[in-house]
């Protein structure tokens, strides 16, 4: 047998390009190195972490509200509340997976997690309502999501940090970039609604309910787009004005000139260095354990059983929402906007206002933002993109009371956070309107439209 070798040409790359690339190749292989050497408690001690906390003794609800779904289904209001409470330990056990999975992946993949975990009840409420065809329930319950942790999770956050600070300061310069995030992914998903206002309102025509459909299939596409290009943005091309906070030349000029200084300071300060909010590196790894309360193994296979038992419960609590809303007074619109959101984002309540207690406001704008961010440029055109290619008339067409709510929020909330500065009074105002949208949607009750229905 002849073996034949055949050089290869090195690649003509101009000098700074190559040192760029070695400049990159050594971080990588620097926090590869690091992070291959956590230490992965044993599975017995990663059994007891899951076993533990109080929270769990509400898990009971979990198998109650799926044998009453079966054997007695009309019981509505219970089969609700046991599956409404349950997703609070449920959210408990799934923060609990991802943030020990995330010990033992790298920045990118932990910010991407972590952002994701937040928002992951939500995202498994919206898909398991689209399978249902209840797209009224799919689009309240986003908007209640970003609703809810742009108003009442930064609003406690400002609260309890004033109270415990009489002034606490955050990352104007990203905060900025959050608020026009925020702000231009809502204006870009009110133009279905503005050309259903140009058309005729009842959509008689096939034709023009055939173009909101096209105009929403566009509109998710570009918003994907520029959920990637944020990810870019915050992971590759800004990633140190996201990790030390200081802002630095845009140029890549500059970029290379002063990677091997960051390199060389990577090393030195070790592993924790890097981010996984996009906000604060250093504060964020004083948070972080050193080591995972969970080991890989027993991480992922609790990641899917509590995804899987959250879909179920999720499942029947959808069929229960309609039956619930006609036997009491409480709208549909409520339980989905106000009622849904609230329990699975109680973990993430928390962890925010924690953080801003203990004077860590800008790790717990990141957090609370962050998640907003993401479902108005991720989970909601992905939604709109997965009916799409199941065939199922899912549009960005929302009901006009959410539509005005959800710019009343992006508007007032990026005025709050443009000082890079915040008191009790603002989130005590923040609170107040979430309350007021709250009773708002209590006593509203909409015909469903012919673009929401299945």
């Amino acid at each position: 047998m002849v073996m034949l070798l055949i050089p290869t040409k090195r690649p003509n790359l101009p000098p700074r390009t190559m040192t760029a690339l070695s400049i990159a190749g050594s971080e990588f292989c620097l926090k590869w190195k690091s992070e291959s050497r956590v230490e992965s408690p044993s599975t017995k001690e990663s059994l007891k972490a899951i076993v533990c906390p109080k929270f769990n003794v509400f898990l009971v609800l979990v198998p109650i509200s799926w044998w009453l779904h079966f054997v007695h289904p009309t019981e509505y209001k219970t089969i609700f509340a046991c599956a409404f409470i349950s997703k609070f330990p449920l959210a408990n056990l799934l923060a609990l997976a991802v943030d020990s999975l995330s010990m033992h992946v790298g920045d990118i993949p932990r910010g991407i997690l972590h952002s994701t975990s937040g928002n992951a009840i939500e995202f498994i409420i919206a898909l398991v309502a689209l399978i249902r065809c209840e797209y009224q329930v799919v689009q309240s319950s986003l908007v209640g999501a970003i609703v809810n942790h742009l108003l009442l999770s930064v609003g406690m956050c400002f609260l309890w940090g004033g109270f415990a600070h009489y002034e606490q300061e955050f990352d104007a310069k990203a905060a900025e970039i959050d608020s026009w995030l925020l702000i231009s992914s809502i204006m870009v998903v009110l133009f279905p609604a503005v050309l259903h206002a140009t058309i005729d309102t009842n959509l008689s025509d096939p034709t023009e309910k055939q173009n909101i459909l096209s105009v929403s299939h566009g509109v998710a596409l570009v918003l994907l787009c520029i959920y990637a290009a944020f990810l870019v943005f915050m992971f590759i091309s800004h990633k140190d004005r996201y990790i030390d906070g200081k802002r630095r030349s845009s140029s890549f000029a500059d970029h290379e000139a002063q990677g091997q200084e960051h390199v060389l300071s990577t090393m030195s300060q070790g592993p924790d260095h890097g981010t996984s909010d996009g906000h604060d590196n250093r504060t964020l790894g004083e948070e972080r354990p050193q080591r995972p309360v969970l080991n890989l193994s027993v991480a992922t296979m609790l990641l899917f059983l509590v995804i899987a038992t959250i879909t179920v419960t999720a499942l029947f609590m959808i069929d229960s929402v309609d039956g619930l809303s006609e036997t009491s007074n409480v709208s549909k619109e409520f339980i989905a906007m106000i009622l849904i959101p609230i329990m699975g984002n109680v973990p993430e309540h928390l962890h925010a206002t924690g953080l801003a207690v203990k004077g860590r406001l800008r790790l717990s704008m990141a957090v609370v933002i962050g998640s907003g961010i993401q479902i108005a440029l991720f989970i909601i055109p992905f939604v709109v993109c997965l009916a799409w290619w199941t065939h199922k008339p899912l549009t960005l067409l929302f009901d006009p009371v959410e539509a005005i709510t959800l710019v009343v929020t992006a508007v007032v909330v990026a005025f709050m956070t443009t000082n890079g500065r915040s008191n009790w009074l603002e989130g005590a105002i923040l609170i107040g309107l979430f309350a007021v949208i709250a009773v708002v949607f209590f006593y509203y009750n909409p015909a469903v439209s012919s673009v929401r229905a299945c």
